[in-house]
């Protein structure tokens, strides 16, 4: 038996073949046909957002450009220098949409939920006095599936003057006391890649109550343009539109995603069950998850303890795929070599940890007999049930 570290979410063709030969016939593919446009509109009403979300081509794209579109609304200089906090432990797309955008990150530590350790930023950032004025953003990631407390984070936002954009491109779906980030006040995006929970095969979006971000956002994606006729432009964009097939599937699959979370978190929580007893062994420690927010697990991650180079062996020739997610930024090659365009921080859990989580696959069609096969290795190779 072979299992992947993703199934993609995709739907049976006959599904949707009706869709794709009208959108074929019309000979619009791009440039926000009926089909983005439906897509925007079903988002807005799933995720009871003020405006309807503005689609990209992917997620990473759809983040640099909010940064860019809040970099525009505070009417920030090109060369104006600008920092953000960040957490290391994160893939690198969300620090490099910052870089992209003359921003330096200040990479922070993470805690137990593998998530930004608000208390610790505070502390850290009331001793950077000579650039505290300059640090206008934070960066929430939630990594996994797991998001923030959120109403620490406005606190904090509020205390600090500070804005807070989340990445949320691995939690579709997640919630805090019931509600989607947006709910709060909360610029997000998320990521529709084929990886993700929600999929579009590819692409990703930006939610905004503010309607200003919004329409910034717009005008991004279609090279920074307001007037078409003359080609006349507001900002230096990017032509970042999401193309109409990819809309008919993210369309298809928002209809189904309730379903296939439901599937998803019966999966997810046989996981928990497994796992609770070597957690209690010491074995693994499991992502935390604060009690107010429904996580919709992307992967499963573990935190290794115990013979984790031959464990990852196992799993390997056991042909159970697995991710080393993430290796924090700090110490990617690129990062450790300009160290003069990133500040760190202490990052001692981020250290402590950046080699030893595992993701683990889960996804909404995995079968009992490939659920126990993966148990099934895991038991035989700590010997312990």
């Amino acid at each position: 038996m072979k299992i992947n570290i993703v199934r993609p979410i995709l739907p049976n063709l006959s599904h949707i073949k009706k869709n794709f030969e009208e959108c074929l016939k019309s000979g619009i593919v791009t440039n926000n046909g009926k089909n983005v446009k439906n897509f925007e509109k079903n988002l807005k009403k799933f995720l009871r957002s003020k405006n309807d979300p503005v689609l990209f081509c992917n997620g990473q794209i759809a983040f640099y450009s909010l940064i860019q579109a809040w970099k525009f609304k505070l009417k920030i200089k090109y060369n104006e220098k600008l920092y953000a906090i960040v957490p290391s432990f994160t893939w690198s797309g969300t620090v490099n949409s910052l870089i992209l955008n003359n921003i330096t990150p200040i990479f922070c530590d993470t805690d137990e939920k593998f998530l930004l350790d608000l208390n610790k930023v505070e502390i850290q950032i009331a001793k950077l006095k000579k650039i505290r004025k300059k640090i206008k953003f934070i960066i929430p990631v939630s990594n996994y599936g797991n998001i923030l407390n959120l109403d620490r984070l406005k606190s904090f936002c509020k205390k600090n003057k500070m804005i807070a954009l989340m990445d949320n491109a691995p939690a579709f779906g997640s919630k805090y006391k019931n509600k989607f980030p947006n709910s709060y006040g909360f610029d997000e995006m998320y990521s529709f890649h084929a990886t993700k929970i929600m999929s579009s095969m590819e692409g990703g979006c930006i939610v905004s109550n503010d309607n200003e971000i919004i329409n910034y956002c717009r005008y991004i994606r279609d090279f920074g343009q307001f007037e078409k006729k003359i080609g006349n432009i507001k900002l230096p964009g990017l032509n970042s539109k999401m193309q109409e097939i990819s809309a008919i599937v993210g369309n298809y699959n928002l209809q189904n995603f309730k379903k296939t979370l439901k599937k998803r978190m019966r999966v997810v929580n046989k996981f928990k069950n497994f796992f609770t007893y070597f957690e209690n062994k010491k074995i693994f420690s499991l992502m935390k998850v604060d009690p107010s927010v429904d996580c919709t697990y992307l992967y499963f991650p573990i935190l290794v303890h115990k013979k984790i180079n031959k464990f990852k062996n196992h799993l390997q020739n056991s042909n159970i795929s697995f991710r080393k997610y993430y290796t924090a930024v700090h110490s990617l090659d690129f990062y450790k070599k300009e160290k003069k365009i990133t500040l760190n921080l202490d990052l001692k859990f981020t250290n402590k940890i950046k080699n030893k989580v595992i993701a683990l696959p889960v996804f909404s069609d995995m079968t009992i007999k490939e659920i126990n096969y993966i148990f099934g290795k895991i038991n035989q190779f700590y010997k312990v049930l």
